[in-house]
C-alpha cells in the first residue's frame, strides 16, 4: 500500500474533520517551519563536527512532528485528542459569538 493510500484509509475511518485538524495541530505544534529554516542554515556549514553539533541542538530544540508521529505514537495521539477537543470548543464559541452579534 502506498503512503497515499495510508492516508486515505485513515481520513476514511477518523473523518475529513478530524484528518484536517491533524494538520493544524502539528503547525501549531510541530515546528516545521522553525525546523526547515534552521535547518537551511545548518546545511551551509561545511565543518562535520560543527554540523553535527548544531543539527543535535536543532533537534533537541524542535524536533517537528509529522503525521506519522500523531498517528503512529499513542502519547502523541492522546496529545492531539486532547488539542482537539479544546480546538472544537473554540470553534463552537467562535459560532456561537457571531450568531448573537448578528
Amino acid at each position: 500500500m502506498s503512503i497515499l493510500q495510508d492516508y486515505e484509509k485513515l481520513r476514511q475511518e477518523i473523518g475529513d474533520e478530524k484528518f484536517d485538524a491533524i494538520d493544524k495541530y502539528i503547525q501549531e505544534y510541530g515546528k516545521v517551519t522553525e525546523w526547515k529554516e534552521k535547518g537551511r542554515e545548518i546545511k551551509k556549514i561545511e565543518d562535520v563536527t560543527e554540523w553535527e553539533k548544531q543539527y543535535s541542538a536543532l533537534h533537541k530544540k524542535c524536533k517537528p512532528i509529522f503525521i506519522e508521529d500523531v498517528v503512529m505514537n499513542e502519547k502523541e495521539w492522546n496529545r492531539f485528542e486532547r488539542w482537539y477537543e479544546k480546538h472544537q470548543e473554540k470553534i463552537k464559541a467562535k459560532h456561537k459569538k457571531e450568531r448573537g452579534a448578528r
